[in-house]
């Protein structure tokens, strides 16, 4: 096995029982090492929760010779006519339908994104046979081992050295930087494979879909020329909408894209990987797309099960011939069998991930055709719950009591059965006390301290409400802060565990003692003697008679209509003029107003 970059963390489970040491490849090599199963694990490359989905499509970069004598036989196995064609039965020839470097393969396929859609990801794979293969106690060139004699011509250089190139519409043919390059060790019994892939999603930026096919022409793949070879590339298109699509996005869908290198032969075990991180809903179906090499349509016997049920192929509805060489979104050459690569999309069977299930098994099976698989896509629908967390008052007072509302609405059109969160009332509690007045319009909710606690169904179109209330203490006590959030447990909501969508948290203040706004009592001086002036913000004489300070008063202020609006007040420093005017000032500083007040006042009598 080589190599070009050390494998990434493995993100799944996978159980295979064949494993073997690669050794030094010599020219010969008297007893040949076991097969190697699983050169490279399926490992995670994308996961993603969105309204959207995924396409898979991919060709051949080989084809048949141009030999008059096999042409009528190449036609037929190409276009499934002939059920025992195969690439076993041809000399094989690189073709450039893209236009690009004849010295190598190129393709053309096309890629459909729905309308309005964007692209939020995109992985290029590509591989087929490297030119060698171990038989007979030796390494040999070519591909098949019942045809050790025929010639072969492999592309220049090595599979490891030649850099593909993309070209997205009407654009140029851009490079791709590969990420994963692998080779079966020189030792494995049987044809020899080579597989690579790379992120190619900044080829697709600025792209929205239209319903339409968008040509994709994939070039500079690596190939060997020669009896039962094959080589072929795959594009795996992960497209989003902001939000719902009734037509081609009406649900939310948890997308895994995966990448490897195994070979599946005959007498191999099975290769089995379990995915995990999703809630499976009922009533729509899951999908999965699958890239492969090598698989036959004239040999029975290869399986690809979920959930320990075999899924039809999407073309011939075969249970015990999955691999078939059939590639979806072929344009140039467009072949029913391609004789070199499986790439296609298709829907799981009933049964397959069943409602409520939270993880599935994906195997790879065989008892007759061997086949190398490289990459599959999962999409499985989910719930689509939208948490929010609301209270009663940005700033609150000592005393003041604080309602919270958090409210969880399913946004889909599928029900959602097991619904959760937790509130932590931690940092409400130094400043606060839990009222135990905690309600839910659905399911049920609990309290054990700091944390409240909700569970419950939630269906299609509905929103869970879950209220409480804390009464803030007097006097204050904590950092004067009642900041509290939701945590949703299960996936694929908008407040996980360290979200910082901000309809997950909120953070009441809390400020002094509320003004009561009430009078405070006779208006005092220094020492606690009357003064006869107003002092502060409740004191003021309301009465007639003699107000504090020994002078008579004279009773309710006139209005304008009362008080014959022709009178002027005389000037001088009258203590009844002064309040009057002290008054006005109040009253219109309490208005915003900024005023002049000229005071004149009556003579005496």
């Amino acid at each position: 096995m080589r190599l070009t970059r050390p494998r990434s963390t493995l993100t799944l489970l996978l159980t295979a029982a064949a494993l073997t040491t690669a050794a030094a490849p010599q020219p010969r090599i008297p007893a040949p090492a076991p097969r190697a199963g699983v050169v490279e694990p399926f490992a995670k490359r994308y996961d993603a929760s969105l309204y959207g989905d995924f396409r898979t499509i991919g060709n051949t970069v080989l084809g048949c010779a141009a030999n008059p004598a096999d042409a009528q036989d190449c036609a037929d196995a190409t276009s499934g006519a002939w059920a025992q064609g195969s690439n076993n039965s041809f000399v094989m020839r690189r073709i450039n339908t893209a236009g690009m470097n004849p010295a190598h393969g190129s393709s053309t396929g096309r890629l459909v994104i729905p309308p309005g859609a964007r692209v939020a990801y995109a992985r290029l794979f590509w591989g087929g046979n490297n030119g060698s293969m171990y038989a007979r106690g030796a390494v040999h060139p070519g591909c098949d081992s019942r045809a050790l004699s025929e010639p072969t011509d492999p592309t220049p250089g090595s599979p490891d050295d030649v850099v593909p190139k993309l070209r997205v519409g009407t654009g140029p043919a851009t490079p791709v930087v590969p990420e994963f390059r692998v080779q079966d060790p020189a030792d494995a019994r049987g044809a020899h494979f080579f597989t690579a892939e790379a992120d190619v999603t900044g080829a697709f930026a600025g792209t929205t879909g239209t319903g339409q096919p968008l040509t994709v022409g994939v070039g500079d793949i690596w190939t060997t020329e020669g009896f039962g070879c094959s080589a072929g590339w795959s594009l795996t298109v992960v497209y989003a909408y902001d939000a719902p699509q009734p037509e081609h996005a009406p649900n939310r869908r948890h997308v895994y894209v995966f990448g490897g290198h195994v070979f599946q032969g005959a007498s191999d075990p099975d290769t089995t990987l379990t995915v995990a991180g999703f809630r499976k809903l009922g009533g729509v179906k899951a999908r999965a797309s699958v890239t492969a090499y090598e698989g036959d349509a004239a040999y029975k016997g290869d399986r690809f099960l979920v959930g320990g049920l075999p899924v039809a192929e999407s073309r011939t509805g075969a249970l015990d011939n999955f691999f078939v060489s059939h590639a979806d979104g072929s344009l140039d050459p467009d072949l029913v069998t391609n004789m070199s690569i499986d790439a296609k999309e298709f829907d799981l069977p009933d049964g397959a991930i069943p409602p409520g299930a939270t993880s599935t098994a994906l195997t790879f099976t065989t008892a007759g055709d061997t086949y190398v698989p490289q990459s599959l896509a999962l999409s499985v629908p989910i719930p689509d719950l939208e948490y929010s967390k609301t209270a009663s008052t940005k700033s609150a007072h000592p005393g003041d009591v604080v309602r919270y509302t958090v409210r969880a609405r399913n946004t889909s059109t599928l029900d959602h059965p097991g619904a959760d969160f937790t509130d932590d009332l931690t940092d409400n509690l130094d400043d606060a006390v839990y009222q135990g007045d905690a309600r839910a319009s659905l399911g049920t909710v609990t309290y054990q301290a700091p944390k409240l606690r909700w569970s419950g169904a939630v269906p299609a179109g509905a929103t869970a409400e879950v209220t409480y209330s804390v009464r803030v203490t007097k006097p204050r006590s904590g950092d004067g802060k009642l900041r509290n959030g939701v945590v949703v447990t299960t996936r694929n909501t908008n407040c996980p565990p360290g979200s910082k969508d901000p309809a997950c948290v909120v953070t009441p203040t809390v400020g002094p003692v509320k003004p009561t706004g009430k009078p405070t009592g006779k208006p005092t001086g220094h020492g606690g003697k009357p003064t006869g002036r107003p002092t502060g913000h409740g004191s003021w004489w309301h009465g007639g008679g003699t107000k504090p300070g020994g002078r008579p008063h004279p009773g309710p202020m006139p209005s304008a209509q009362s008080a014959g609006a022709h009178e002027l007040a005389r000037t001088g420093p009258d203590d009844r003029a002064l309040w009057v005017a002290a008054g006005g000032a109040l009253t219109l500083a309490g208005l915003g107003v900024l005023a002049s007040v000229s005071v004149r006042s009556r003579r005496r009598p």
